[in-house]
Order: C-alpha cells, then sequence, then structure tokens
C-alpha cells in the first residue's frame, strides 16, 4: 500500500513521538526494516490504521514508499477505534495521562453511542463483547470507575496546565482540584505558571479550589495562593489498642495527655544521647519528672 493512502485516525490518543522515540523507530527500520504488516481499515481517502504507527513513523522516517498492510473488512469504524484505544491503554505503560484520558474518553463515547443496540455484534480481541457501561469499560482496562473518570475529567484543563500534569510538575491529586476551577479560573493559573515558573502544589490547589467553591477567588488570589507556602495538611500517627495496653499508666489518660507524655519522653531521651536538642513547647502543659519515671 503507498504510504500516501495510510492515515492516522483523529481518535488516535498519542500526541506523537518524542524526539528519541523518532529516532529509534527510524534505526530500528533503517537496520531491521519492517517484516510486521499495519493493520489497517477502509476510510474514504485510502485506509486508517489501527495498529502500526510506529512501524509508519520508521517508514516515514527512512523514506519509504510503500508498506504491506492488513485490510480488515466487514468490521465497523467504532469497533476498531474501540479495539485500538483499549489496546493502547493495556499494553503501553508508559502514555502520558493526557494520553490515557483521550483513550478512556474514546472508549466511552463509543460505548454510550452504542447504546443499547443489538444489531450491532461488536467483540473484542478475546472474542468477548464490547462493554456497555462505564463499569465494564473500567473492568476492561483493570482500573475502578472512580479511576476511569479521573483520568477523563483531566480534559476539562486547558492545554498549558494539563502539559504540566504530563510533566508530573502537578500530582494527580492537584489535578483532581483544578478540574473544578473554571475555564477563566484556570488560565490565571496558566498565566502565574508561566509568569513566576511555578506550579501548584496540591495544598495549593487545593486551596484555590476552596475559593472557587466559595466564589470568592480571583485573578489577584491565585496569584497570593501561588506564591505563597500553604500549610500542608499534618500526617496522622495511629497508636493501637495493642501498642498502648503494652504501657498500662496509658490506660486512664486522654489521648492529649498521652501526646504530652510521649513528647516529653522523646525530648528526654534525645537530650540523654545528644542526638538532638529540640526546643520546648512552652506553651503545651508538660507532665512532671514523676509521670516520665513512672
Amino acid at each position: 500500500m503507498p504510504i500516501s493512502k495510510l492515515h492516522i485516525p483523529s481518535e488516535y490518543p498519542i500526541k506523537g513521538l518524542s524526539d528519541k522515540d523518532k529516532f529509534f523507530c527510524a534505526l530500528q527500520t533503517k537496520t531491521h526494516g519492517i517484516d510486521e504488516p499495519l493493520l489497517v481499515i477502509p476510510h474514504a481517502d485510502g485506509y486508517e490504521v489501527i495498529d502500526g504507527m510506529r512501524r509508519l513513523q520508521g517508514a516515514i522516517a527512512n523514506d519509504f514508499s510503500s508498506l504491506q498492510v492488513v485490510v480488515k473488512h466487514g468490521i465497523d469504524r467504532e469497533t476498531a477505534i474501540y479495539r485500538m484505544c483499549d489496546g493502547l491503554a493495556r499494553e503501553r505503560p508508559e502514555l502520558l495521562r493526557s494520553e490515557k484520558a483521550h483513550a478512556y474518553s474514546e472508549m466511552l463515547k463509543i460505548v454510550n453511542r452504542q447504546g443499547q443496540r443489538t444489531d450491532l455484534i461488536t467483540s473484542s480481541q478475546d472474542g468477548t463483547k464490547l462493554p456497555r457501561s462505564d463499569l465494564e469499560v473500567a473492568k476492561s482496562l483493570g482500573i475502578s470507575r472512580t479511576q476511569l473518570h479521573r483520568f477523563v475529567s483531566y480534559l476539562k484543563l486547558i492545554p498549558p496546565i494539563l502539559e504540566q500534569v504530563d510533566l508530573k510538575s502537578i500530582s494527580t491529586e492537584g489535578a483532581d482540584q483544578l478540574v473544578q476551577l473554571s475555564e477563566e479560573q484556570q488560565t490565571w493559573v496558566a498565566y502565574v505558571m508561566e509568569k513566576d515558573e511555578i506550579a501548584p502544589s496540591t495544598e495549593q490547589a487545593t486551596e484555590l479550589k476552596k475559593l472557587a467553591q466559595e466564589k470568592n477567588l480571583t485573578e489577584e488570589l491565585v496569584d497570593k495562593v501561588m506564591n505563597s507556602y500553604v500549610e500542608p495538611v499534618a500526617d496522622k500517627l495511629t497508636l493501637k489498642g495493642s501498642f498502648l495496653k503494652r504501657y498500662p499508666y496509658f490506660s486512664d489518660k486522654t489521648p492529649k495527655q498521652i501526646e504530652n507524655i510521649i513528647d516529653q519522653a522523646l525530648t528526654e531521651y534525645f537530650k540523654l544521647h545528644s542526638l538532638s536538642n529540640p526546643v520546648n513547647d512552652r506553651s503545651k502543659p508538660q507532665p512532671d519528672h514523676g509521670e516520665i519515671a513512672r
């Protein structure tokens, strides 16, 4: 098949090969050639590639004029696109978050468009019927419904922010908060990101979402929050009952008294071992040395 007749579907979720990937695709094709045909389906202007994008890129880089293909007849386009996205999402762990989001989104769109039709026999590569709900889509991908919708929601982010999510400058938790902002509010965030070369932390993103929900978020506040330190939620340490039972002295003490006793005990311990000399918080009531001794 002439390469000029081969097209990449608009639903293909991967943005494009990196320069590094392009180099290795070109090198591998030049060294070993292409011994496996591409999988394609008929298209108005030729054929759409369903499997073999990297081979196609390697062929283009080496000025191939044609490639061997297998044409899949008798398969509707939506089923072919579904299979393509499903295969990429499950078999390519290196996909960017935005690429996963696009793949999951296309799969959901197809399922929703098919609805409850019984005249269309759709089957995946293992012969099972395509899922009819987000639950089944999530099952086929090996993820939860929450994860599925979480990734799809990233498509609500404007490109500059989504790019930082891909680069992991913004955490998944931070992205979850930012999708709650309007497009205008996200534009304010993107402006500060570019202006000051910073990305919002999870805590800052949470604060921005809170201000937005309260209808108090302004462009000035976005700048202020992103350029200030937001106190993170304190880590919690839970002491199990089995641990406390080892020390009967704690049995009639309140949680606050237990905290003070352990704090004082650790302070005395580090003093004795010359490991550190933490400053005591004199605002807290401290147990006397009799308690420590007991």
